[in-house]
């Protein structure tokens, strides 16, 4: 019989809060990555090459230079993605702990997870940033992005904190 976990006072302690928040946010982070590379390369060749992908994103941090600065500024892009993935899962994981439910069921709040995450970042957190002004999308290209964050990034990150963290005895 496996015992119950008690998400005030996970297994393990901190250390299963970390490794939650630690492969939540790499599973998010990687699955919409590289399913932007795909998507937006090869299949709507929205881009020249997958590096555009990643100085797009330090286009936030640097603006329009961000373009020109090749292979640091892909690195660049890349890390702060994986950055803002572990920042959202760990919101994802503490809010877990306030509503065990989101724990409990993470297709259908990792769904509203990422709907809400996309939101933030595009009406909130790029708006703010140095990037430089986009067009809004059309309503393709809007279902696009934000079936890209559900599916390759709130369901991963919720199915992975709720795997590791959630009260279920069948652990």
């Amino acid at each position: 019989m496996s015992e119950r976990i008690d998400v005030r006072r996970p297994k393990n302690g901190l250390a299963a809060v970390f490794k939650a928040i630690i492969l939540a946010g790499a599973a998010g982070g990687l699955l919409d990555i590289f399913g932007a590379v795909i998507v937006y390369g090869p299949i709507l060749h929205l881009t020249k090459s997958s590096l555009q992908i990643f100085q797009s994103v330090a286009t936030g941090v640097l603006g329009a230079g961000a373009f020109d600065g090749g292979a640091a500024t892909e690195f660049l892009g890349f890390t702060l993605h994986m950055f803002i993935s572990f920042v959202a899962a760990a919101i994802y994981v503490f809010l877990g702990f306030a509503i065990p439910t989101l724990f409990r069921r993470p297709i259908i709040f990792g769904h509203v997870f990422g709907v809400i995450v996309y939101f933030v970042m595009t009406k909130i957190v790029v708006p703010l940033s140095a990037a430089p002004a986009r067009t809004p999308p059309d309503l393709d290209q809007l279902l696009i992005a934000m079936s890209l964050n559900v599916f390759l990034f709130g369901v991963p990150i919720a199915i992975v904190a709720g795997r590791l963290l959630s009260p279920r005895a069948d652990h």
